[in-house]
């Protein structure tokens, strides 16, 4: 299966700083750690630079399963990303500070291939917390049923409950 994320560079190799190609793509994805629910799509500029060529992304859109933090649920999580840039380095540094944020060219290939990239970026626009909707009542902290789909008849807690206010008399 052809990687629609490399990024043919071979009619920039010989060119002058500063000379840009533009591609776009959108297609089914499978990025390592991601279920993608819909295609991944985006606009993709490719510059060459003194030591490799700078990739610049825009208008990333897509779909990711994800898990509900309060109900559980699997829904899919809109990522919507206006734009990122990496350099890929023609040549491996001698020093580096971390393997992660280093991207070299496909130097047999001729290529760059940004899914490493998209799946890091898209993983750093999760939500802090997930949830599958503004409305969602979550599990119930008695019994565990999800209250979206079961209305359960589990008492409240009153507001004075304190569960930890025993401790306080063993200190005594």
């Amino acid at each position: 299966m052809k990687n629609i994320l490399a990024f043919d560079i071979s009619k920039l190799m010989d060119k002058t700083t500063g000379t840009r190609d533009n591609y776009s793509f959108e297609a089914p994805m499978d990025l390592p750690g991601l279920k993608l629910k819909m295609p991944l799509k985006g606009h993709v500029e490719i510059m060459r630079i003194e030591e490799g060529f700078n990739v610049k992304v825009t208008k990333i859109e897509t779909k990711v399963e994800s898990n509900c933090d309060k109900c559980l649920s699997n829904y899919a999580q809109s990522v919507k990303i206006e734009d990122t840039e990496r350099i890929f380095l023609l040549n491996r540094p001698v020093k580096i500070e971390d393997n992660a944020d280093l991207f070299l060219v496909d130097k047999k290939h001729l290529s760059v291939d940004i899914s490493e990239m998209l799946r890091q970026e898209i993983i750093l626009h999760f939500p802090v917390t997930s949830v599958c909707s503004r409305g969602c009542k979550g599990l119930c902290g008695i019994c565990g049923k999800n209250r979206n789909k079961i209305a359960c008849k589990c008492k409240e807690e009153s507001a004075d409950y304190r569960p930890l206010s025993k401790l306080k008399e063993l200190l005594k």
